[in-house]
């Protein structure tokens, strides 16, 4: 492969942070190591590390090279597994994404797969951003909303996810309780601002609550919840097991709730690694 040598350099530099360190353990000479960076910015026409008094950090580049070579090392690793036909416990990295709020639907099978895999390594990106699997930036990735529609990405179904809105006892207690939609201009709203306003509940918000009336907006939906459970006012509330901590009471339940779905995303080349059909092995025996 060409380019691999140069490729390998930089993944220890990046993970060491220093060329003396990437040298030692590649048994290299300095110099090589420096050339081999060299090499690869001439090849891509671009800087692939920032070079600062805290080591080596890579650029925008050197991460999207990185993560090429992360995934090439896992299809590696799959291959030679598979191979040698060995039934040893998995190792190395698992990384796993989500948007935060959904995280903790994913953390008990996450656990018990770390129990059964005690030589591998869980990673978990709570982002809002979509990651890019296809460079092995994550395993996969647990997605919220419309099928995710990528070709080159393999979608299952996992679960749905209520939400509805929620007070504190305190905030009801001091503007009262509204059951009919005629009460919502007499009372405080935290508004979950969206990605999209053709959400139902952005949909739901834009009909029925005046501007006037939101006293708070957030585009993260924990400090929506946080704001709720402090008393501000009425606001989205995912239903999970860790919102029943904050003793909210459910506000119009049969005129605002919703489903949304949830997707378990991973890379077509990667769906059938020992890895992803472990983990999903255990997801499938614990929901």
């Amino acid at each position: 492969m060409q380019n691999w040598a140069e490729i390998r350099t930089a993944f220890q530099v990046a993970e060491l942070k220093t060329i003396s360190a990437a040298a030692e353990v590649l048994g290299l000479h300095r110099a090589t190591v420096v050339r081999h960076i060299d090499v690869l910015e001439q090849e891509l026409g671009a800087k692939i590390f920032h070079r600062h008094s805290r080591g080596y950090e890579p650029t925008e580049a050197g991460q999207d090279l990185l993560n090429v070579a992360r995934a090439t090392q896992d299809q590696f690793n799959q291959l030679a597994a598979r191979t040698r036909n060995t039934s040893s416990d998995l190792s190395g990295d698992f990384i796993v994404t989500s948007h935060e709020h959904v995280a903790e639907l994913l953390m008990p099978a996450l656990a018990q797969f770390g129990s059964e895999n005690p030589n591998l390594h869980v990673q978990y990106v709570a982002s809002a951003e979509v990651l890019k699997l296809e460079y092995g930036a994550a395993h996969m990735a647990l997605r919220s909303g419309p099928k995710p529609s990528e070709p080159d990405n393999v979608v299952l179904p996992f679960t749905g996810l209520s939400f509805g809105l929620y007070a504190h006892p305190e905030y009801l207690d001091v503007h009262g309780h509204p059951s009919l939609p005629k009460d919502i201009s007499r009372h405080r709203f935290i508004r979950w601002d969206t990605p999209s306003r053709t959400m139902p509940f952005s949909v739901w918000f834009d009909e029925y609550v005046p501007e006037n009336n939101v006293v708070l907006s957030s585009r993260d939906l924990s400090v929506v919840e946080k704001a709720v459970s402090n008393a501000l006012g009425i606001g989205l509330v995912a239903e999970l097991p860790s919102s029943a901590r904050y003793g909210l009471q459910t506000v119009f339940p049969t005129l605002a709730h919703w489903q949304m779905p949830l997707w378990l995303v991973t890379h077509v080349d990667l769906h059938r690694s020992r890895k992803i059909q472990a983990f999903l092995h255990t997801l499938k025996q614990m929901v």
